[in-house]
């Protein structure tokens, strides 16, 4: 297939918000929620996603049973890749930090075999970009995608969707900003849960002084409705922690299976950020720390 796909190229406006209402979650019921990982109904072969160094490029590969390799990026500096599937289909997305009109957000939409079904970017995006996370409703009829911008001195979080089912859309939604503009950085975004029109998002929320987990739930109203004022209501609770769904690769990591595989599929060599879905849908972030 031919990895020079073209692009699709959509201009969107971005709500920037300048309110938000939020509250203060016991912990408890904090951590219950924030326990809940990316459950899908899909179940198969534990898949992979990560970005390769093959200098001066750096490029993105999937394997949807840990033996196969799709390559899905030809030149570029492709990296943070994050995937999700649901039944016989994988979405994928990443950021491209190597091209002349600074970052872009890409997708892609796979079988579960890995037979590529689309490729396009995701709508227009300022800032420089990091950590996305995509998600796909358990009825298929919805992909949810978010992610980081920096705005500044601080990075914002930006959502946006697009209809795949029964109605589907060849355009994602104008993204909006679901975090307010203030001194915190809002970062390392996770999609926990999508269904239904609406998806629950959790993040790392820092600051002076502060390090704290953060969630909230953006629905498709916020997109049909236009509410340019008002952010989701956001929940937060102390991060002492640590957080959930993220895995280091090093030199002296365990020899689990996942490790194994996760070296052998990048033939042995230091990649970047990608991601790993097990058999049951649960998701984890995947940070390679091999010497280079």
């Amino acid at each position: 297939m031919d990895m020079n796909h073209k692009r699709l190229m959509h201009t969107r406006s971005i709500n920037r918000a300048r309110h938000t209402g939020a509250v203060i979650k016991p912990l408890g019921l904090s951590l219950f929620l924030l326990a809940v990982s990316f459950f899908n109904t899909a179940w198969g072969a534990t898949a992979f996603v990560w970005s390769q160094y093959e200098r001066p490029d750096i490029n993105v590969y999937f394997s949807p049973d840990g033996k196969s390799t799709v390559q899905l990026t030809s030149g570029g500096t492709n990296v943070l890749a994050m995937l999700d599937r649901q039944g016989n289909e994988t979405w994928i997305c990443w950021i491209d930090k190597k091209t002349p009109h600074g970052d872009r957000l890409y997708y892609a939409r796979l079988t579960s075999e890995g037979e590529i079904l689309q490729i396009g970017r995701v709508p227009e995006t300022s800032g420089g970009l990091y950590a996305p996370s995509i998600a796909i409703e358990p009825t298929g009829n919805r992909v949810w995608i978010v992610w980081a911008e920096n705005h500044g001195r601080t990075e914002d979080l930006l959502i946006s969707y697009l209809n795949i089912g029964d109605s589907p859309s060849s355009e994602w939604a104008p993204p909006i900003q679901m975090t307010a503009d203030d001194k915190f950085s809002a970062n390392m975004p996770h999609i926990d849960q999508a269904e239904s029109g609406e998806a629950r998002i959790s993040w790392s929320h820092t600051g002076p002084d502060r390090l704290q987990r953060a969630s909230a739930v953006v629905s498709t109203d916020f997109f049909e409705t236009n509410r340019a004022i008002k952010l989701p209501r956001t929940e937060y609770e102390n991060a002492n922690g640590g957080f959930p769904r993220i895995k280091y690769i090093t030199d002296s990591t365990s020899q689990s299976e996942d490790d194994l595989t996760w070296k052998s599929l990048t033939r042995n060599e230091t990649a970047m950020m990608g991601a790993i879905i097990s058999d049951s849908g649960v998701i984890t972030r995947v940070f390679d720390k091999r010497k280079r």
